[in-house]
């Protein structure tokens, strides 16, 4: 017959009487929460004033200092030259309401000089006439989730070279094996 466990030495978790948040609090911890979890800090762009809001975790995370990143123009003088051109036309499909929302993965410069990269996100707030005032989104580093990517591309590139460049039955490489393996690469569909 079963015996019975002696009960447990370690202390039980005690409810302590505290104030319930308010309703605005807990939406706001809710939010908070959310992002921390996407690794990801909050812009506010003013447009009509040039003026922007980076929340300091965004600084934080991007390895920036209040002064080094606090007007418009300090983030785009931080992107990589060869991301601007890609930058600058997303970003106008957005404002000139194309797009539903703004994306953008870009390369920049963190604090200490060193290239990293960001997706950007962005929804415009627009006047009756359409133009956008002010666009709320917010910016993660990817930098991690680019060199994966970069990684298995290479992985699958080295695996095709060397598949392609295998002797086949005579003894001698095939060409066609080769192109139709760097194909494959193109179309992800080897591996």
């Amino acid at each position: 017959m079963p015996t019975r466990a002696a009960p447990s030495t370690r202390p039980t978790r005690r409810s302590t009487a505290r104030a319930t948040p308010s309703k605005k609090a807990q939406i706001e911890e809710r939010y908070v929460l959310a992002m921390e979890s996407l690794n990801l800090g909050v812009f506010d762009w003013n447009i009509e004033a040039d003026t922007v809001y980076f929340a300091p975790d965004l600084r934080i995370m991007l390895g920036l200092t209040e002064k080094e990143l606090a007007r418009p123009r300090d983030w785009i003088n931080r992107m990589h030259p060869d991301d601007l051109p890609l930058y600058r036309r997303k970003l106008a499909e957005h404002l000139k309401g194309h797009t539903p929302r703004f994306e953008c993965d870009t390369r920049y410069r963190d604090g200490d000089g060193t290239w990293r990269w960001a997706r950007q996100h962005g929804v415009a707030m627009r006047h009756t006439d359409g133009r956008a005032f002010r666009m709320v989104g917010a910016t993660g580093d990817i930098t991690e989730i680019k060199n994966s990517q970069r990684e298995a591309l290479a992985a699958k590139t080295a695996a095709a070279h060397r598949a392609a460049l295998s002797l086949d039955e005579e003894g001698s490489y095939n060409e066609e094996r080769y192109a139709l393996a760097l194909q494959a690469i193109n179309e992800n569909v080897f591996d």
